[in-house]
């Protein structure tokens, strides 16, 4: 914090005289130095020069401002004009000797100048006291801030060290602010070197990016809320004590599971023909239940139905418009042959019940004729199928519309392709495909990389190695629940 002084003592001065005062202590010093320049006439002629007056009016200026430095030059003329400059005796008419003429000429000159410069120097030393004092009280403005602020603060520099710590911090760190500033977190803190904290910090600082998160704290048995903002001086971080609300979080997401397991269909059974395996993995403690669902079901002509979706937004709202797109989604697709019709007629359905809320879902939908492994497909906003062919290659099919819900009349084409004996068909939730590192995500290319890995085991092997690959990439920490939904043809009829 700045201490800065307390500017002009006086209205107008310098000395913490007020500013009147350099009126009559101008007339004083020219008067002793006329009397004291007299005194030593004619044995040291010191007063031939002007310079004796103009130091006078620069301390003048210096001191005391504009006015007392006028009155200052016009008394120190008068008195140089007098007594000095020949013919003396005599203010008016003034001499015209080359050599007076000189005298004036440097009165003048060597005045105006060293006056201009004192009153220069003397605004901007006023103005840097009045800046320095409106900083010590911005200063002040801000520390009374973070120190009635709920949050623990503090801040460090680009070596990281400690430069401030609010009194909230100063209780849960466990250390005072003297024991802290000036010293490195590392140093202090050397357990927490390699973790989240330590990560996400140097990531702030490199990247210039606000970094936010929650994490656990072992040590403390808290979780906390953390808020990292970087800058060219070094990096501010707020966090505060969640730990209550981790809790109650976690006492909501129970009850809500319970709705999620109805979304969730009884495991696909196994058949001759086809063989089916899934996975449904919530996110992380602390995240609200999400709207992932699907489905696998025999549709009114004898094939296979499959279904995945996921509805924006967390919670029961989600859980229920999942709920309502999964079993809207099943019944046009029982009746109807063409998967585009299908969803079609489930956004009319889901569009008309909220016409512009905002509310929508995403959602693939796959028939598959048994006999002949002839699939047909149709895709609304939704992450992109896979098939696995039995050399090992991948393909994905990308080609569709836009989500249910949000576009009254949405026409929605429907695709084909071929599963022949041996490939598999892989859909999956967005939870998957945003798997991410730091700033980098787990996109296609992570999963095709994890399908050719694990594509020769079984469905459920399969799944188990997609989601373990996306989370390994998360550092094991996925942020969104993810749904995994595989079908593999094999030889023979499907009476799945």
């Amino acid at each position: 914090m700045l201490n800065g002084g307390n500017g002009d003592r006086g209205v107008g001065g310098r000395t913490g005289w007020p500013k009147w005062a350099g009126y009559p202590i101008a007339v004083i010093l020219e008067a002793a130095l006329t009397a004291g320049l007299l005194a030593l006439q004619p044995h040291i002629p010191l007063g031939t020069y002007p310079i004796n007056y103009v130091i006078v009016i620069m301390a003048v200026a210096y001191w005391f401002g504009e006015g007392p430095a006028v009155l200052a030059f016009l008394l120190g003329l008068i008195a140089f004009d007098h007594y000095f400059v020949p013919p003396l005796g005599l203010v008016w008419p003034p001499a015209s000797s080359p050599n007076s003429w000189a005298m004036y000429a440097s009165f003048f000159i060597g005045s105006a100048l060293v006056a201009s410069a004192m009153l220069l120097i003397r605004r901007s030393q006023r103005r840097n006291i009045r800046l320095a004092e409106e900083l010590r009280k911005s200063n002040e403005h801000t520390t009374s801030i973070l120190e009635s602020i709920t949050d623990a603060f503090f801040a460090v520099d680009r070596e990281w060290r400690f430069t401030y710590v609010n009194a909230e911090a100063e209780q849960f760190l466990h250390k005072t602010r003297n024991e802290l500033v000036g010293r490195s977190i590392w140093d202090t803190f050397a357990q927490s070197v390699g973790s989240r904290f330590h990560d996400e910090y140097q990531r702030a600082v490199a990247e210039q990016v606000t970094v936010e998160f929650d994490e656990y704290v072992p040590s403390s048995e808290a979780w906390l809320s953390v808020r990292a903002y970087p800058s060219t001086t070094g990096l501010s971080v707020y966090f505060s004590d969640i730990t209550e609300r981790i809790k109650a979080e976690e006492t909501l997401r129970h009850h809500l599971s319970l709705l999620q397991q109805a979304l969730a269909p009884p495991k696909p059974v196994t058949s001759s023909g086809y063989r089916v395996g899934s996975v449904y993995v919530p996110a992380f403690p602390g995240e609200q239940i999400g709207g992932d669902f699907y489905d696998v079901f025999k549709t009114e002509s004898g094939g296979i139905g499959i279904v995945i979706g996921d509805v924006a937004g967390k919670g029961v709202e989600a859980a229920a418009l999942a709920a309502a797109a999964r079993s809207t989604v099943r019944s046009f697709a029982y009746e109807l042959s063409s998967p585009g019709d299908a969803l079609f007629h489930a956004n009319t359905v889901l569009e008309s019940q909220e016409p512009g809320s905002g509310r929508f879902a995403t959602v693939f939908l796959v028939t598959i004729d048994p006999p002949t492994g002839r699939l047909s497909y149709a895709r609304a906003g939704h992450p992109p199928a896979a098939i696995w062919r039995a050399e090992g290659r991948v393909e994905f099919l990308e080609q569709g519309g836009l989500p249910i819900g949000l576009l009254a009349g949405q026409v929605y084409d429907t695709f084909e392709d071929r599963l022949d004996p041996g490939d598999k068909i892989i859909l999956y939730t967005d939870g998957i495909l945003e798997a991410r590192r730091h700033s980098e995500f787990f996109e296609l290319d992570g999963i095709r990389r994890a399908l050719v890995n694990h594509g020769s085991g079984t469905c459920e092997g399969m799944a188990a190695g997609l989601l373990e690959d996306a989370r390994e990439w998360a550092n094991g920490r996925l942020s969104d629940d993810v749904a995994i939904l595989i079908v593999e043809r094999l030889a023979g009829e499907s009476d799945l």
